[in-house]
This record gives structure tokens, C-alpha cells and sequence, in this order.
């Protein structure tokens, strides 16, 4: 009987004191096969592991990213109790969030597997859900925003689902957008993407409230981020209202850069649209017209304000929407010097326009609201530039590793009694 050969990389034995004993390949177990191996001691007795991390058997080869020989033991990784490789579910990840759907995500990954479509039909979608329910979330811890940023920048999308045969429309749900832009006048770049049934106050407090909830799961400590210096919004009632909420941001004295409470300005591109439409009321609406000179300056300092508010006020519509609009215009030109240097939710709206493409056709799909958070949390990575394969192989690999090889249950964020529905 020919004695097993010791393997030249052979597995490491998961048991304590075992680092030195004999390895060699003892057969294989479940379907796809993966590797066994038998640890022997120097006394002849010897047991059976597979490892944290089974191995795909292979047939030996050549590595396709690095081109160096590969033994047949030594194949790509899975998870215990999973038929795919951890390579093709991070290659899955990657596809979501970059707008393709599961079923077509699913496709792909049956594809480079190399098993084909099931008896001839497409595959189903139910496969890259319960991958983005049982990975997503590690990805989303390693990643997460720690802290606030100098400034934040808040608003949201409606999503519809339209039936043309009634006529009708009615309100899927909500992405609610979080931007950030850091002192020193850095780069800015999206802190968070939340979805919610509707958009409410209480609603965008939740949305905050979720951002600092996946940075204290990648810190592991759970406490109450320092305020932002000020937030930057298009003064919907809404997210005022959750920005007051949740931070008690607003325009007197004590808010903005030094003081306990973040100012609440108001995007200026979305002051002077309401301003133009107003204007348009009256008739003016050529770029020539006395009045519009003076819209140009109304939003940067004081002078420029008042002289606005003088002349306008011959015209009824303009003098109500000065009025209207006094308190919080003065406020911010006022202290725009102070206040960082941000003025416009421009780089935001991108992000959200962006999300929309990827959504928007297929919004009637999306039922539940603790998946859809996840999969916009792979959208924010990609918006972030870290949505790359083999990143998300490595970061997954360790999770797994760090579980000790017990991943999350599958379909365990499924609607329970309405508990995660966004149309309840």
C-alpha cells in the first residue's frame, strides 16, 4: 500500500498544538467536491478536517490572475455550506452595484461557474439576494463612515410604481442621499444611502441615524458622533425637519463652525431657481431685466439682499417670497464668510441621478427595506471607487475566517410580518 505523500503546501490543522503534524489529502467531501485532509501525529493517530475555508478541488493548473502553478488541493475557496466560491460571489457584489439585476447578477455567476442556466431556464434572482444578505454587510462595516464631516449635504428621490392600464401612480419608496465634504476644502464624496417608505422628518433622522449605526460596527463602539459644522439642504419641509431632529441644527447665533449646533443653510441653486420661477410670475425672465441683476448678489452678502428685497417689493409675488424666505437668507449671507465654503447640493443630486438609473425601471421589485439598505450600501462603495473583485474576495475571506466559518443564515433578513417592508 502506497503511503499518502506529504503535500508541499500542505493545509494547517485547526486544532491547537497541531502546527506540526503530518498533512495529506484524504478524499473529498459534498457537491462541488471540496478538499479533505488527514492531520497524523507522530504517534500514528490522526483525524479528518477540511479547514475554515474549503477548497474547490481542482484538477491542477495554472492560476489565472497570477499565472503560477496551482496543485489540485489548493483550489479556490467556498464557504462551508455553499456551493459557490467566495471569487464569484464578490464578482456578484460588484455586478449589483453597478445596476445589473439579480437575476442577470445570477446569470453571470452560473456562467463563470460553468453550470449553465437550470434545465435550459434562466436562473432566479433569490441566489445574489441572499448573497447580498449574508455578505453585503461585512463589506459595509469594513467601509463605513466613522464620523461627520465638516459639512453634510442632505435630500432625497421619490420612486414610483406606475400601472398605465389605471392611470395611476403610486409611491414605492424613497433613497435618502448623505454627502459630506471635510475641512480644509477636501474632496467630498457620499457618506450613506438609505431607503425608507416615504420621505418624512423622522425618516431623514433614521437616515443619520443609520450611517453612525455602520461606523460603530466598524469601531465596535456605539456612541453619539460629534455634530457637523453645518448642513446643507434644499429646505424641504422634510429634511429640515429631520436635521433639526436629529441634530437641532438651525440659523441663530449659537450654530455653525465653534458652536454646539450645525447651521442649517439652505442650497443657494435651488434659493435661486424658486426666485426665477417667482420672477417668471411677473414676466421677467430675461437675464437683462434690473431685477435679475440684483438676484445675482441677493444671496451673498446683506447689501445685496436688501437691495433685492427694495425693489422687488413693487412686484406681489417677489415681496411675499422675501418675506417668506427673510429670516434664512439673511442669516446665511450674512455669515457667509464664516461658513464653509459649500453652497449647492450639485455633487450630491449627481450621486442620487446616478442611483435612480440603476433603480428606477425595476422599482416595483423592491419590497424589502433592510436588503435594499444593503444593496445601496454596494451602490455607495461603488460611488466610492472601492467595488473591485478581488478587494471584496479578500474582505469576505476574512469575514468568513473571523466567524470561524459560520456565516450568517441565509434568508434571514426575508419580510417577516411586515417587519422590513418599504410598502407596508
Amino acid at each position: 500500500m502506497v503511503r499518502p505523500r506529504l503535500l508541499s503546501k500542505p493545509a494547517v490543522c485547526p486544532r491547537p498544538g497541531h502546527e506540526d503534524t503530518r498533512v495529506v489529502r484524504a478524499g473529498t467531501y459534498g457537491h462541488p467536491p471540496r478538499q479533505m485532509f488527514r492531520c497524523e501525529d507522530s504517534a500514528g493517530v490522526s483525524h479528518r478536517f477540511s479547514g475554515l475555508l474549503p477548497r474547490h478541488v481542482g484538477v491542477g493548473g495554472v492560476c489565472e490572475h497570477c499565472d503560477n502553478p496551482v496543485a489540485a488541493h489548493q483550489g479556490p475557496v467556498l464557504g462551508p455550506k455553499y456551493e459557490f466560491e467566495l471569487q464569484l460571489a464578490a464578482q456578484a457584489l460588484v455586478d449589483v452595484g453597478a445596476g445589473l439585476t439579480y437575476t442577470q447578477a445570477a446569470l453571470r455567476a452560473r456562467a463563470m461557474a460553468g453550470r449553465g442556466p437550470y434545465s435550459g431556464l434562466e436562473p432566479a434572482g433569490g441566489l445574489i439576494a441572499e448573497w447580498i444578505d449574508v455578505f453585503a454587510p461585512a463589506l459595509l462595516a469594513v467601509h463605513a463612515q466613522t464620523s461627520w464631516p465638516q459639512t453634510v449635504l442632505a435630500d432625497g428621490t421619490n420612486f414610483f410604481i406606475s400601472n398605465k392600464s389605471k392611470g395611476t401612480s403610486n409611491l414605492a419608496f424613497t433613497v435618502i442621499g448623505i454627502y459630506g465634504y471635510p475641512e480644509g476644502g477636501g474632496r467630498g464624496h457620499v457618506l450613506g444611502l438609505y431607503a425608507c417608505h416615504d420621505e418624512t422628518g423622522q425618516n431623514y433622522a433614521d437616515a443619520f441615524t443609520y450611517v453612525e449605526r455602520l461606523g460603530d460596527t466598524h469601531t465596535g463602539q456605539r456612541s453619539r458622533w460629534e455634530a457637523p459644522a453645518m448642513v446643507l439642504t434644499d429646505g424641504a419641509g422634510e429634511v429640515l425637519g429631520g436635521v433639526r431632529a436629529f441634530w437641532n441644527a438651525g440659523i441663530a447665533d449659537d450654530c455653525g463652525p465653534g458652536q454646539p449646533r450645525p447651521f442649517a443653510k439652505r442650497c443657494e441653486w435651488h434659493m435661486r431657481r424658486n426666485a426665477d420661477r417667482t420672477l417668471a410670475a411677473h414676466g421677467i425672465g430675461g437675464p437683462r431685466h434690473w431685477l435679475k441683476a440684483r438676484l445675482d448678489t441677493a444671496f451673498l452678502r446683506e447689501e445685496g439682499w436688501d437691495e433685492f428685497n427694495t425693489r422687488g417689493a413693487e412686484f406681489a409675488a417677489v415681496a411675499t417670497w422675501c418675506r417668506k424666505n427673510d429670516a434664512q437668507v439673511r442669516a446665511q449671507a450674512a455669515r457667509r464668510a464664516q461658513l464653509p465654503a459649500h453652497h449647492s447640493l450639485a455633487a450630491l443630486d449627481q450621486v442620487i441621478t446616478r442611483v435612480r438609473d440603476r433603480l428606477e425601471k425595476r422599482a416595483g421589485t423592491f419590497r424589502n427595506q433592510n436588503r435594499l439598505n444593503l444593496l445601496l450600501g454596494l451602490m455607495y462603495l461603488r460611488e466610492l471607487g472601492l467595488d473591485n473583485a478581488n478587494h471584496y474576495h479578500v474582505v469576505l475571506r476574512d469575514a468568513v475566517t473571523a466567524a470561524s466559518g459560520q456565516l450568517n443564515r441565509q434568508r434571514a433578513s426575508y419580510c417577516t410580518h411586515h417587519a422590513y417592508d418599504l410598502r407596508p
